[in-house]
């Protein structure tokens, strides 16, 4: 079986609307086109489109806001026409946001996706789906908006919002993180699994159901164990060793830490209004130094030896079970351009895929795995 590699970006402004646009998506996007192209690989833009809509109105006024939708709507073109892909992505704090002087102000008490009620999910939603197709369909004429992730993972609660993805048209999610859990937002513990895609009750998106009322999961890859976010931290290299068995290069780690060095910069910790949630207290801190963690199948934050033996185990993991009968497996990484600094860890990921998995590993679009799977679907678990 072979493993059907569906590398997601989520493309956005950061949290609270900061970040110069043309250094955190344009540029870095242009990078990862050019490498999918020279590797013959695929990427899927999960395109945040209220950002894009706010520039759209703004720019009637503001040049600057109107020379980025513009950028927006080009690049996106581009990238549907080398044979990738672009799917839907909403954070609705961008719905009741305003621009002031030079910069946004969002209500990031619409953090939540239920938060502006099902009337506007529809509304929203709805109209991203026909903006996305009505532009990109230009591109290609068989284009179809089909996906969705929720900004944050807040797909919940799904009872609301499953029966809203199918009215327009929608017929799969990409939010599920199973074990990952934000109280208030979202909780993943108990999803069907961290790896198999499933078709969901119609009330609870963790669950699978056979029913064909619900929708078409594919949850982000991702693994649980015992780590330490202190070791990660001040002893990164014993840190992958212990947590991945893998010796990662010093190249990789001056890589991750200037990752850091530059995001803090653009993005400080201060203005993350999601870290206001965090309660640091004693337990906070005790689960600091050891606690179970859920680590996403993430590009820019996983050095590319890490990347690519999960790869490696995910293979032998399917060669070993017999409980999915289909010949490929669609397995959803993630990543966010605004956090790549430059792209010479996907560069390095997209080479060692070349180099050791020509046999196994095969790109797919996010279109391609949804159409794919519901092709076989009296063969999903």
């Amino acid at each position: 079986m072979k493993i059907g590699l569906v590398i997601t970006n989520d493309w956005e402004l950061f949290g609270d609307g900061s970040g110069d646009y043309f250094e955190i998506q344009q540029r870095p996007l242009e990078a990862m086109n050019a490498l999918a192209t020279k590797y013959d690989a695929k990427i899927t833009v999960m395109a945040e489109v209220g950002q894009q809509f706010k520039h759209i109105d703004v720019g009637k006024a503001q040049f600057g806001a109107k020379a980025i939708a513009i950028a927006w709507e080009n690049i996106m073109s581009d990238t549907v026409s080398r044979g990738s892909d672009v799917q839907l992505h909403y954070h609705p704090q961008w719905q009741a946001s305003a621009f002031k002087i030079d910069h946004w102000e969002l209500n990031t008490e619409k953090y939540p996706l239920i938060s502006i009620g099902t009337k506007r999910i529809e509304e929203e939603l709805g109209k991203g789906k026909e903006y996305l197709e009505t532009l990109l369909q230009k591109v290609n004429p068989d284009y179809r908006c089909i996906a969705f992730r929720a900004g944050a993972l807040c797909i919940q609660p799904s009872e609301q919002i499953i029966p809203i993805l199918k009215k327009i048209g929608l017929k799969c999610d990409v939010s599920v993180t199973k074990n990952k859990v934000s109280p208030g937002f979202y909780d993943f513990r108990d999803a069907h699994s961290n790896i198999y895609p499933w078709f969901t009750d119609k009330s609870d998106i963790n669950k699978e159901s056979d029913s064909g009322e619900g929708i078409l999961e594919i949850p982000i890859y991702s693994e649980t164990k015992r780590d330490s976010a202190v070791m990660k931290k001040y002893a990164p290299a014993k840190y992958y060793k212990s947590r991945f068995a893998v010796d990662v290069s010093q190249e990789e780690l001056e890589w991750e830490k200037q990752r850091d060095i530059v995001k803090a910069k653009r993005y400080p910790v201060e203005n993350r209004f999601y870290k206001q949630h965090e309660n640091r207290n004693l337990l906070w801190y005790m689960k600091a130094l050891s606690s179970n963690n859920t680590v996403h199948l993430d590009y820019d934050y996983l050095p590319s030896s890490v990347f690519l033996k999960i790869l490696d185990n995910i293979s032998q993991q399917i060669d070993n079970e017999d409980s999915y009968n289909n010949d490929i497996l669609p397995i959803i990484a993630s990543g966010h351009v605004k956090d790549m600094h430059n792209p010479d860890n996907f560069k390095r990921i997209l080479e060692g895929i070349q180099e050791r998995f020509a046999d196994r590993v095969e790109y797919m679009t996010l279109t391609e795995a949804v159409d794919y799977l519901y092709e076989k679907k009296n063969k999903i678990i």
